[in-house]
């Protein structure tokens, strides 16, 4: 009972978010395949193999109303960062150089010690 009340939320959600445009810029958009494990109003949990996925809904996002556990869906998502950080590079130490080895006299090239 308690999953079918998140999804009507979810879904009242959806319809009342419908015209409102997301501030998510375009994207190259990417598709999952996987059966819903719980699904709320923030967020849809998809099982892929031994993975779960936990993919965040807005309510711009067009779900199916007869989403339930258990059905396999198809999520199309996109990538958008929300911070990009420079990390630092560390030194790395510089081997010193050693002078090229000198044959001594009577060695062939292949024999040097």
């Amino acid at each position: 009972m308690r999953a079918g009340c998140g999804i009507a939320v979810l879904v009242l959600g959806t319809m009342l978010g419908v015209g409102c445009k997301a501030d998510i810029p375009s994207s190259k958009t990417r598709e999952v395949k996987g059966r819903v494990v719980r699904a709320t109003e923030s967020k849809i949990v998809v099982a892929i193999g031994v993975e779960q996925w936990e993919v965040a809904v807005t309510p711009s996002t067009e779900i199916a109303s007869d989403l339930k556990e258990g059905q396999l869906v198809t999520i199309d998502y996109a990538l958008v960062a929300k911070r990009v950080r420079v990390i630092p590079e560390v030194p790395t130490p510089v081997a010193p150089r050693t002078a090229p080895r000198t044959p001594r006299p009577g060695m062939r090239p292949t024999e040097q010690t």
